[in-house]
Parts: structure tokens; sequence; C-alpha cells
């Protein structure tokens, strides 16, 4: 076993009875004393690995010393305090002007997830910010090309995020449209007259708390990306309010009339 087991940060353990202790207190997971317990939780600061732990402990624990960590990690009590493997992605975010300052947050935000640099031939993810409708002809090379993109826009001081396009695997924009086309026939029309430059070409006015919570969306569905789970944002649109609170989401799924799912074709 190659974990370097540690309580967790500012953990206590405490007595519960003569035949039990406590390990942590929200809410605490209770373990079972035994002779030499004590004394192998007081090594455990995930400098050592398990035979180091084995070799340290008392003689009444130590050939139980990986069965009891296991038990102990599998509980919550433990956690492994090896390094983790750095995710690996290159992120590019791009934005009109005024969509500057939610761009920045979404940079810092994205900074602490400490990503792994790609190199040439890795993952990427553009993440494009616009005022209103995104321009289709900026967006639709990305899905012919396969670049993995997730769109960000605002709409006075509301802000949708999504959707998030993996091409072949999640609904790319066209999906979106041709899906908004079917339920509004004049969708075509008005989107195509939204793509210009708005009329108000101020700061986009959005409040910190929205501009952090957007950022928290982002960062989420990106953490989720790079560890092979699925984004709320890929096949759906959300939406944040003023106060950056969730007020709805809508679904976007491949559209017959879109060939974007090829893509994903082996």
């Amino acid at each position: 076993m190659s974990v370097r087991p540690s309580l967790p940060p500012a953990t206590t353990v405490v007595r519960r009875d003569v035949h039990h202790l406590q390990v942590g207190t929200d809410p605490g997971v209770l373990v079972r004393d035994r002779p030499g317990l004590v004394g192998l939780l007081r090594l455990l600061d995930g400098v050592r690995d398990v035979p180091q732990l084995a070799a340290l402990a008392g003689p009444e624990i130590a050939g139980d010393v990986p069965s009891v960590v296991t038990e102990l990690l599998a509980r919550g009590a433990l956690v492994d305090a090896r390094p983790p493997v750095r995710a690996r992605l290159d992120i590019a975010v791009h934005c009109d002007a005024p969509t500057q300052r939610l761009a920045e947050t979404v940079r810092t935000a994205l900074h602490e997830l400490d990503l792994a640099p790609a190199g040439r031939s890795g993952p990427r993810l553009y993440v494009h910010l616009s005022t209103g409708e995104p321009a289709r002809s900026d967006i639709q090379p990305l899905a012919a090309t396969g670049q993995a993109h997730l769109l960000i826009s605002t709409a006075g001081p509301r802000v949708r995020v999504g959707p998030l396009v993996v091409p072949g695997v999640s609904p790319c924009l066209t999906c979106l449209d041709l899906g908004q086309r079917d339920e509004d026939p004049t969708w075509p029309v008005v989107v195509a007259q939204s793509e210009g430059p708005p009329i108000a070409t101020g700061p986009a006015g959005i409040a910190p708390t929205a501009r952090w919570a957007v950022a928290a969306t982002v960062t989420r569905d990106v953490r989720a990306l790079v560890s092979g789970r699925r984004p709320r944002s890929a096949g759906a649109v959300l939406r944040l309010g003023p106060d950056g609170d969730h007020e709805d989401s809508r679904p976007v799924t491949f559209h017959h009339g879109c060939g974007c799912w090829l893509l994903g074709a082996p």
C-alpha cells in the first residue's frame, strides 16, 4: 500500500468511553479502541507510508496496520496525503470588451485549479464570453475542428453558462439553435440580428456575487471535465440571476439536423 495516511487537518482524536475513540467532531468517526491504536493514530501525519507506519507501531497492532488504515480510509477518518496528480488541460479565455471583468474573475478561479499544461497535443478548452448572443461565425469553427469550448453570455445583469461542448460527445450551439428553431421558427432571424455590436458598449453590469457564482460554476464544470465526470453545462444552458443564484437550466440535445455527433464516431 503506497498511500501516506493522515488525519484530516485540524482533526482531533477524543475518547468517547472506555471502549471507543472518536476521530473528528463533525460528525466524527467512532472507532473501537484496541491496544496500540492511540499510538498509531498519533503517527498519522501524512509523512510515512503504511510499511513505515507498521515498523513504528506497537507490537500489538503492527501486523494489522494495513487493514486498520484501509478501514479508516474507507470510513473517512483518514485522507491520503500524497500530492494529487495534476490534471492536464490548457484553457484559453476569450472575451469582448464589456465582459472583460467577468473574464478576469473566471481566469482567477480557473488558476486555482492548478491544472498542468497539456502541451501541443494535449486537451484544450476554449472559454468564450460574449455580451448577448455569441457570434456563430466565431463558434462554429470550434465545433467543426473538434475543439472543446464553453460558452458564457451576459444579458443585462443575468448570465448564461453553457453549453459546454465536447464535439461528438455533447451537443453544440448549432444543436441548440436548431432545437430553438423547431419551437420558434423566427429564431434564426432573431439570433442573426443579435450578433451585432450592442447598443450600450459599457462594461457588463454583473454584480460581484454573480461574477463569482459564474466563476464557481465554470471551475466546477472544468473540474468535472478533467476528472471524467459529466459537467452540468454539457448538454445544458444554466441561467444565473442578478445575485448569482441559479434560476433555471435548459437542456440541449443532439439535433438530427446537425452532424456534430459524427465527430465522436470511431
